[in-house]
């Protein structure tokens, strides 16, 4: 009797924590359309609630694993709160330290919030270990060349790392006080003489935008 009793309990005990698990996947697939379909703070709704219950919650597609704290950091930073999407970015890297999307992402935090040489340095490591990562993945699978197929990530990428090693990355001038400002020199230098060179030759520092980065690649909406 006591052995049945006890077998019935664990029975359950799965069977709720089944349920969990569902319910808790179910919340990250509704933030996630959310997410794609650029309702911010829908998506954050559900991210908030999957990392309440499970704080330590990754999800896994093709190989690539990103931490709920990503999404609730990624979600916080399209919707302006860098503050929070700061905290939670860094979160994330405390529970998957490999999360190279999370690091990217919390040095263009640093950078709209003004501290752009620990965001650049950020966004560096973030871009180099995404790159490491592709090309890992491109080289023991040929045959399924899924997320870059046509190396445009690994392009852009390379392309940034050569204006960040040149001094050419400033991440603050995409602050919003910042942005207006480089505005102006830009508009004032079309109206004088044309020099027939891109504005990173006269010194003008590039605005690096994870959309840049990473709008080619499919690991965003996974």
């Amino acid at each position: 009797m006591i052995r049945n009793k006890t077998l019935a309990g664990l029975a359950m005990v799965f069977f709720l924590s089944g349920c969990d698990s569902f319910k808790i996947s179910g919340q990250f697939q509704s933030g996630r359309r959310a997410f794609l379909a650029k309702n911010y703070e829908e998506s954050l709704t559900f991210f908030q609630k999957v990392a309440q219950a499970n704080p330590n919650y990754i999800f896994e597609s093709g190989m690539y694993r990103q931490g709920i704290w990503n999404y609730v950091g990624r979600a916080q930073y399209y919707g302006g709160k860098f503050a929070d999407a700061r905290q939670s970015l860094e979160r994330a890297l405390t529970v998957y330290q490999d999360d190279h999307l999370a690091r990217l992402y919390l040095g263009l935090t640093r950078g709209r919030s003004g501290d752009s040489a620990n965001g650049v340095r950020d966004v560096e490591s973030g871009m180099k270990g995404l790159y490491d990562w592709i090309e890992y993945y491109e080289s023991s699978k040929p045959f399924e060349a899924f997320w870059d197929p046509g190396r445009e990530i690994r392009s852009t990428i390379e392309k940034e790392l050569k204006l960040i090693a040149a001094n050419r990355i400033d991440l603050v001038a995409a602050h919003p006080k910042r942005r207006e400002a480089w505005a102006k020199v830009r508009r004032r230098n079309r109206s004088g003489p044309s020099t027939g060179k891109p504005p990173e030759a006269l010194g003008y520092p590039t605005v690096l935008s994870a959309e840049k980065i990473l709008s080619a690649s499919a690991i965003t909406t996974y």
